[in-house]
């Protein structure tokens, strides 16, 4: 028996995995006392290692935030190559 696969059973099988790791992951408690966030800025460095970035004088504007706010030092890729992670960022965020 042969099993012919389409390309949109394809995304669409994809697609629903990603959904379900978040659905069922275990976030823990809520720390209480944190103040309202009224802006979120998420900056994603493609390709390069933090060591690259932090503290390279030819990426100012970068490390002006990242000794200003808070900075995500314990963030790791959960899949190769990138859509994995972009679609994991946008919909942990919900």
């Amino acid at each position: 028996m042969k099993i012919r696969i389409t390309g949109k059973a394809l995304a669409a099988s994809l697609f629903a995995a990603t959904l379900v790791g978040p659905a069922i992951a275990n976030e823990g408690n809520v720390p209480k006392g944190v103040p309202h966030l009224d802006h979120v800025f998420v900056i994603v460095v493609e390709n390069h290692g933090y060591g690259q970035i932090i503290g390279d004088p030819n990426a100012p504007f970068t490390n002006q935030y990242a000794n200003s706010a808070n900075t995500a030092t314990n963030y790791f890729a959960v899949a190769h190559p990138s859509l994995a992670n972009y679609l994991e960022i946008a919909f942990d965020s919900f």
